[in-house]
């Protein structure tokens, strides 16, 4: 997945590495929307949204919206 505006450079590039990058697209706000399931399993209640999850789909962390807060998690969950 390319990333734009604040996770891009290459120390996360780097980091992201380590875990499979999805993008739910929520911003199409009708009930026909197939993502809206997923969003309804995790409690998103507004976009951006950043998850960690397992491979299992279990959330393991939700880091807050700063790029130094999502690379801290990142890096936990990886134990660096």
């Amino acid at each position: 997945m390319q990333l734009s505006g604040q996770l891009a450079s290459a120390d996360f590039e780097e980091l992201a590495k380590g875990f499979v990058l999805v993008k739910v697209d929520l911003t199409d706000r009708s009930e026909g929307n197939p993502n809206r399931p997923i969003a309804a399993q995790y409690g998103v209640r507004g976009i951006p949204d950043i998850r960690i999850l397992s491979a299992e789909g279990k959330e393991i962390a939700t880091p807050a919206a700063t790029k130094s807060e999502i690379m801290a998690a990142m890096k936990k969950v990886l134990g660096k």
